[in-house]
């Protein structure tokens, strides 16, 4: 279970809470990402996903990607798309086969980063012809662990 709080009024903690441990944990956001950003905590495969759209005059949208080795958790920024008018618009999905990045639209339909070419483009899927508003795409995972009863 995790959660985000505005410890400060530059930056922004990850909330925790470990279900096998029963404690909650502080995470910090990387350093370069501050509150006024309007970053955006989300899911990406089985790891936890930051994206934010610098407020600049090139509006580049960034990925930010978390690991844990076990006994810390660090940030990575994995791709920057240069130019993106609606970043805030975008959330990931999943990572696809070939190592692009499937992200969805807010007001429907979905887009694919091309790690190749740097670029987002355009994904028909059959039977969306008109836009869908979707609220969210949650990835689910089945496990065999199970909380402390």
């Amino acid at each position: 279970m995790t959660d985000l709080c505005n410890t400060s009024p530059n930056n922004f903690t990850i909330v925790h809470f470990c279900l096998e441990k029963e404690k909650f944990q502080e995470i910090l956001f990387p350093d370069r990402i501050k509150s006024r950003e309007d970053p955006a905590l989300c899911a990406l495969g089985e790891n936890l996903c930051l994206t934010r759209l610098h407020n600049d005059s090139r509006r580049d949208f960034e990925v930010w990607y978390m690991t844990n080795n076990g006994t810390s958790y660090s940030w990575s920024k994995m791709l920057t798309v240069p130019s993106v008018h609606c970043g805030r618009c975008l959330r990931p999905v999943s990572f696809m086969k070939n190592g692009d990045i499937l992200f969805l639209r807010f007001k429907g339909g979905f887009v694919v980063y091309n790690s190749k070419r740097h670029k987002l483009e355009e994904v028909k899927v059959a039977g969306l012809e008109a836009p869908l508003y979707f609220n969210w795409v949650v990835p689910y995972f089945e496990t065999l662990f199970s909380p402390k009863s």
